[in-house]
């Protein structure tokens, strides 16, 4: 989708955001999986610390998308410019 403004991508997410797959690409359940084996693995090595990471509005959004019962809710709403998030993430036993 290259040289193509923001709002065709958004057109052909639209009618099913969770499970929209762009070739080469990764759904956003996809990137929901990856990110929260991402959050594990830093849980698991700080379990006593707070981490801050910091990134662009699609992996906050998956990682709010992951502690909810409704994701998709989630993903049809935005983080602010500039927004942040406090996310509580359980460490695995």
């Amino acid at each position: 989708m290259d040289g193509l403004p923001v709002h065709a991508f958004g057109d052909l997410v639209r009618a099913d955001p969770l499970r929209f797959k762009p070739e080469r690409g990764e759904s956003f359940l996809e990137q929901m999986e990856g990110l929260r084996n991402f959050l594990d693995e830093i849980a698991a090595s700080h379990p006593d610390g707070i981490v801050l990471a910091v990134s662009h509005e699609n992996p906050i959004v998956a990682a709010l998308a992951l502690t909810v019962d409704d994701p998709e809710k989630v993903i049809r709403d935005s983080v602010a410019n500039c927004g942040w998030l406090e996310l509580d993430w359980p460490v695995e036993q």
